[in-house]
């Protein structure tokens, strides 16, 4: 099934060029890890995208981990040049299963301070429901603080260090509190390599 998906965002990427864009795309790739004292869960995602005009813009998104994955697509509104808003719709694999996946975000960004808001949902109610939150400050130009919080992780402290010479910034987590049940894993953290293409 992951050969699937793989193809979908490829033919997604292709749609997508920047080269058709009028602005900077938003391209990247993730290779982001999880890990405490029972589980080291790796996961590759990344995204492509950019603006068409002014006001509209286009976004991809995949990801993959062990047993799921999704991939989707959709149109991006710049009200401003502070504020954007995402709608996109695509499909997941569960144990070989697809089904509809539908995401929203809002990106805010003033002078040196940005904030991610991002909602998933599929056909499962509750259960297929994910977020995450970001909010960072830029301290440096090479380094950025905030707090993130994501269901199923917690919520955490969050750093980010960019390397001027090359397009990486590598992020780290700590999340010792999982909002939704209330468990406090001290040792958990996130972390990961984030490559601008």
């Amino acid at each position: 099934m992951s050969h699937k998906i793989v193809g979908l965002l490829i033919v997604l990427f292709s749609i997508v060029s920047p080269h058709d864009t009028h602005a900077k795309p938003q391209n990247y790739v993730v290779s982001e890890f999880k890990a405490d004292s029972k589980v080291f869960k790796p996961t590759v995602k990344g995204g492509l995208g950019g603006e068409i005009s002014d006001l509209i813009g286009i976004k991809t998104f995949f990801l993959i981990t062990g047993g799921w994955a999704e991939a989707y697509i959709g149109p991006t509104i710049s009200l401003g040049e502070h504020l954007t808003l995402g709608l996109s719709c695509g499909i997941e694999s569960t144990d070989g299963r697809l089904e509809p996946r539908f995401e929203t975000s809002v990106k805010v960004i003033v002078d040196d301070f940005s904030f991610t808001g991002i909602l998933e949902w599929g056909t499962d109610g509750d259960k297929d429901l994910w977020y995450k939150v970001i909010s960072t400050y830029k301290l440096t130009p090479w380094l950025k603080v905030g707090v993130e919080g994501r269901r199923f992780a917690g919520l955490s402290p969050h750093v980010s260090v960019a390397i001027p010479e090359i397009p990486v910034h590598l992020w780290a987590s700590w999340i010792p509190w999982n909002v939704a049940t209330g468990e406090i894993t001290i040792e958990r953290t996130m972390f990961g390599i984030t490559l601008i293409l």
